[in-house]
Formats: structure tokens, sequence, C-alpha cells
């Protein structure tokens, strides 16, 4: 019997502008249950305030509330497959430390180009030539050597969201023709082959707000 390894990935949430857009690289990644291993990643959450003058601020209140929140989600989620789910630890050694935290990092700057890709085609690299057909890079298979996982899934959220003066000002400019944003939210999840460091699955939600 056989699993689907893409079926890791969450479900997308429905959003203003964008509903459920995912990518999946071709070829079926259909493995025997026992031989697979997914590592969870830890997870890449920032919530901030939308200050007046379109600032955001970091709040760590938001920020750790919402952590707890989608690792209980992801929990509940994830219990419920058949493969095996491996949380990210923390190594002992802070070298090694420091480059899975590159590798989160990594993942942001990879997911938000693969996104924007998605949603603007005309940005297209012409070597895509519209095939999904993404990498990490080397580095990610280091997870594979010190984790002994075949898959790992990463998790980005960034959300905003306006104060008061913000939302006043934006209330303001609507009158005179002028759309302000009081806040963006977006996060996507992405699965990726430690074996070959492909993007197999991507999940991308994005949702902007104005007046």
């Amino acid at each position: 019997m056989c699993s689907k390894v893409s079926d890791h990935i969450p479900p997308c949430a429905r959003t203003f502008s964008v509903r459920g857009n995912r990518g999946q690289k071709k070829g079926a990644h259909y493995e025997p249950q026992k031989a697979v291993l997914v590592l969870l990643m830890q997870l890449d959450i920032e919530l901030s305030s939308l200050t007046v003058g379109g600032v955001k601020e970091v709040r760590a209140d938001w920020t750790n509330k919402a952590d707890q929140l989608v690792s209980d989600a992801l929990d509940r989620l994830l219990s419920a497959k058949s493969d095996r789910v491996l949380e990210y630890v923390e190594p002992d050694e802070s070298l090694t430390m420091e480059r899975h935290q590159h590798l989160v990092k990594l993942h942001g700057l990879v997911g938000e180009t693969i996104m924007w890709y998605s949603l603007l085609p005309f940005l297209e690299a012409p070597t895509k030539k519209g095939d999904f057909d993404w990498s990490m890079g080397k580095e990610v298979s280091s997870l594979r050597k010190t984790f002994g996982a075949d898959y790992a899934l990463f998790i980005y959220i960034r959300h905003s969201y306006a104060t008061g003066g913000r939302k006043a000002l934006a209330a303001t400019a609507v009158l005179a023709g002028v759309r302000v944003s009081i806040g963006l939210q977006v996060g996507f999840a992405t699965l990726v082959d430690l074996r070959d460091r492909s993007v197999i699955r991507r999940c991308i939600s994005l949702r902007t707000h104005s007046i």
C-alpha cells in the first residue's frame, strides 16, 4: 500500500485575492508508507501591527500565540496521516543550528519568489516555461543527514493588522479617492524532497486589506 507524500501539505485557506493557489512538481511521489519520514521544520511566523505611517511593528505576543495555534492545528492534521512525522528539534551544535535557521530564512525567500511567479505569470523566468521546477539548494540535504528524513515541510506566515490610527487614515484617504492598505496576510507551506532538494508541493494563501 502506498501513500501520497504531498498529502502532508495542509489545506489552503480561502482568501480575498487568492484561493488555494497550489504548485506541484510533475511526477508522482509515491512510496511505501513505512519508508516515508517527513520532518516538520520550525515554524516561521511573524505577526505585526501596521502603524499610521505604514511601518510594521512586530508583536511578540501575537506571534507567540499564532505559533501555538498553528502548532496545535498541525498536530491535529498530521496525526491523521499514515506516514511518520518528525518534529524538528534544535541541535546542540550552534553551527548546525545556524545552518538550519538559514534554511528557514531561505525558504521564505524562495517561497515568496514562487508565490509572485505563480500570481503574476509575466514575471516568470523564461527558463521555467510554465514548469513547476524549484529547488531549495544543496544545503537542505543536510536535514536528511541530521534527522534521517525523506521530506521536510516548511511553514511561512506573515500577517499585519492596522492600528486604530492607520484605519482612521485609510477612512479619510478614501474620501480623496486614495486607497490605503490596512493589512496583509500571506502564508505558504512547502514540501521539499531532501534527496534531490526539489520543491514538490506548494500551497499559497494571500489576502490584502484596504478601504
